[in-house]
């Protein structure tokens, strides 16, 4: 009894809505008939818009523009087919009738779109291509876990450059010798060699890189392990790797000679500065090596003897000088040289080296120190003339007589001697004549 009761009541609720609905209805019926046939107002373009706005290309290379209208209502249209496109300079950039921007040469021109009255317009820069990469530096040698940062530089068709390592696609030929990553940084791997690739678009550069082996040593040699004081010896740094191989490691190495026993340069240059012993050590990161060198005080190679070849006349004496010619390429003044001559009857020396002419001959003369002798040739000359002496040195004649004068010579020995023949001189003939090639006999012409 009670279903039915509620089957009942939901059939009158049922006929209530219909009954509304109908009077509703029939209510904007009648209310259209009465209206006298309005219209609402047709919509208008009321804007254009190009996108992407105030795009850049490189020479040959095209863009797809789109222009969206904007109306009246509020809603927006893709109007790209319909508008009429332009460009402000077509010799930097064409535009089809469907919108496709395609760049000639490098400079910007204005893209305008035009539908009525309505137009809008965009920018459009034209750069220069890109024509080349050059991947810096070039030939690069790493050890393995070592890295090396690339550069990429690229070259445009107008000449310039400009670093787009940031922009390009970093590629190695073997990753299992090296990687490298987005931002050129390369990596060893191991040992071998690779080339290093940047590219953008078609165009791509690339350098050779070599992956050495780990260092685990360094063998340090020299030219000389013993040396005077101020000579040199050329030390040599080997670098020997995990894989056994050898690398010449000279100029890579630091270089080090503690004390005041010999300096060492970068290049491993030794220099012996005093007499001694001291560790030369080549040290390359954690890896280093060493060798002792020994300095020790220059030895005598020879004695120069000079002047060389002297020759004095008997009587003469004459001084000689012994040079010491040493290993390190110095020379000094031996005063302690030991002198001696071949015949001391004709020459006799001194421990100064000063010899005395006895006789006349040739002789050699020595100057020796400790096993070393030097030498050379020492010639003793006739005693020579050193002045002339009148006899008698005062003469005094009475007017028209004569007096005979002799010409005595005194020699660089100390001898003494008549010369004849001799030429005669007079300064004042008029008071004494003596006749130039005469024997000495002076006669007295005038009082004087």
């Amino acid at each position: 009894m009670q279903v039915n009761t509620s089957a009942a009541r939901l059939n009158t609720h049922a006929r209530q809505v219909f009954s509304v609905l109908i009077s509703f209805a029939l209510l904007l019926g009648v209310s259209g008939c009465g209206s006298g046939g309005s219209q609402p107002s047709p919509r208008t373009l009321s804007s254009l818009a190009i996108t992407p706005a105030n795009p850049s290309l490189v020479v040959g290379n095209s863009q797809q523009l789109t222009a969206t209208g904007t109306y009246s209502d509020g809603g927006t249209s893709n109007l790209t087919s319909s508008v009429t496109w332009s460009s402000s300079d077509s010799n930097i950039t064409t535009v089809s009738a469907s919108g496709l921007a395609t760049s000639v040469a490098i400079g910007t021109a204005m893209i305008t779109a035009t539908s009525g009255s309505i137009s809008t317009h965009t920018n459009l820069t034209v750069n220069p291509s890109l024509v080349s990469i050059a991947v810096t530096p070039a030939g690069q040698s790493i050890l393995v876990n070592g890295t090396q940062q690339f550069t990429a530089t690229g070259t445009y068709s107008d000449g310039s450059q400009q670093d787009i390592t940031g922009n390009v696609t970093w590629s190695s030929s073997d990753s299992t010798l090296a990687t490298v990553n987005s931002a050129g940084l390369g990596t060893g791997v191991s040992a071998g060699n690779v080339m290093i690739q940047a590219t953008s678009g078609n165009i791509s550069g690339s350098t050779s890189l070599t992956v050495n082996p780990i260092l685990v040593s360094l063998t340090v040699t020299a030219d000389d392990f013993i040396i005077d004081i101020n000579t040199t010896s050329q030390f040599t740094a080997l670098g020997i790797f995990s894989d056994g191989s050898a690398q010449e490691y000279t100029q890579l190495v630091s270089w080090s000679a503690p004390g005041s026993v010999a300096s060492i340069d970068n290049a491993g240059l030794a220099t012996g500065l005093a007499i001694g012993t001291v560790t030369v050590t080549a040290t390359y990161g954690s890896i280093s090596g060493s060798a002792d060198l020994q300095v020790t005080a220059p030895t005598l190679l020879s004695i120069l003897v000079t002047p060389e070849s002297a020759s004095v006349p008997l009587g003469i004496s004459h001084s000689f000088t012994a040079t010491g010619v040493f290993s390190n390429g110095d020379t000094e003044d031996l005063a302690a040289a030991v002198w001696s001559s071949s015949d001391s009857t004709k020459v006799s020396l001194d421990s100064s080296g000063s010899a005395q002419t006895l006789a006349q001959g040739t002789v050699t003369i020595s100057a020796t120190y400790g096993s070393v002798t030097g030498t050379t040739t020492f010639i003793v000359l006739p005693a020579a003339l050193v002045s002339i002496a009148l006899n008698p040195p005062t003469p005094s004649i009475a007017l028209g007589t004569t007096v005979q004068l002799t010409a005595v010579g005194t020699f660089t020995d100390g001898s003494t001697q008549t010369l004849s023949p001799v030429l005669w001189n007079s300064d004042d003939p008029t008071v004494a004549f003596v006749a130039v090639n005469g024997t000495g006999l002076v006669s007295g012409n005038a009082i004087g």
